[in-house]
């Protein structure tokens, strides 16, 4: 497994291009996950508001769960259960928050659509077999999955199938 947390991305703002934002900066082979924050989603989907984190609580929530000091964890639309909804407040303009995006499976299916119909993206040489991961001889052989991937939402960037969960 490795990691890459690409460096070189500026400010993310309303209507960027993530995909090409993303692909002059990383190699991708089939088989890759790419996992991009919800806060840089939610920033090119336009979901950043003026205002104050306590001020969008009440409409990004469903039900407030608990109250612990200052911090409010509430249930949001998406059936998430978290502190203030997800509200960010940091790395935007002053007297800005960042809300969740709407509907992150389908941002993050709109993502993958994009990768795979931009040629460069994908290194068509490479495919992996049993040898090339540790382990992979004791899996499934559906390759629906990276090996080591327990998330039910987690769907390759070269895969035509939902992603299924590793034993």
């Amino acid at each position: 497994l490795s990691v890459v947390a690409p460096d070189g991305v500026g400010e993310v703002r309303r209507g960027a291009d993530l995909v090409a934002l993303l692909l002059p900066l990383v190699e991708l082979r089939d088989g890759d996950v790419v996992a991009v924050t919800s806060k840089v989603v939610s920033k090119s989907e336009g979901r950043v508001r003026p205002g104050t984190r306590e001020e969008s609580l009440a409409a990004e929530s469903a039900r407030v769960v608990a109250r612990r000091g200052p911090t409010t964890i509430v249930r949001t639309h998406l059936g998430l259960t978290m502190a203030a909804a997800g509200i960010d407040a940091s790395n935007v303009e002053s007297g800005s928050v960042v809300l969740l995006p709407v509907d992150p499976d389908a941002s993050a299916r709109g993502l993958r659509e994009d990768i795979r119909e931009r040629p460069a993206a994908m290194s068509a040489s490479w495919s992996p077999t049993p040898r090339d991961v540790p382990g992979a001889r004791d899996r499934p052989t559906s390759r629906s999955a990276p090996p080591g991937c327990t998330s039910s939402r987690t769907t390759p960037v070269g895969s035509t199938h939902t992603a299924t969960r590793w034993p």
